[in-house]
């Protein structure tokens, strides 16, 4: 059976085993969010959307084409995505490390508990993220007047009778 997080909380507590599990759950929770974050970033470089905090005030003096400028937010973009990566990677490192401290000190009969929230973490995380992405793609889409790319019952197929 596996114990929610509060009363695992206080099992671990009780023989001194906490100490790691609550810089597992952040780290989990970190490595998702930058995956999601690499998703986004994917997602509007292959739809040709420049997101928020990519996008900057030009002078209006006539200086700078808008050619210009939007392929220098994709060399950013495509940057931020780079560093996404690295950051994932680094994540992963430290992950495993606290991993094998988890393991080395949490009794194996806990293991399970540990397992079971640590995928509520990751669901819980993904779907709240993901929600929010999607919400933000959908508003730059409509906001720079490029459609995502959602093609859906574009073939139909009848079926002889």
């Amino acid at each position: 059976m596996h114990l929610p997080y509060r009363l695992l909380a206080t099992r671990l507590k009780q023989i001194n085993r906490w100490k790691f599990i609550p810089k597992y759950f952040r780290l989990i929770k970190k490595r998702e969010q930058t995956f999601e974050r690499i998703k986004f970033i994917t997602k509007c470089r292959t739809a040709d959307i420049i997101p928020r905090f990519l996008r900057f005030r030009i002078p209006e003096n006539g200086c700078f084409e808008p050619t210009v400028v939007h392929n220098f937010q994709r060399k950013l973009l495509n940057q931020e995505l780079k560093r996404a990566k690295d950051q994932l990677h680094l994540h992963n490192e430290s992950i495993d490390r606290v991993r094998k401290e988890v393991r080395e000190t949490v009794p194996s009969n806990y293991i399970p508990s540990i397992v079971f929230n640590t995928r509520h973490i990751i669901y819980a995380t993904r779907s709240t993220v993901n929600e929010r992405h999607q919400r933000k793609l959908e508003k730059l889409s409509t906001e720079q007047h490029r459609p995502l790319f959602k093609v859906q019952d574009t073939v139909k197929l009848q079926t002889l009778m």
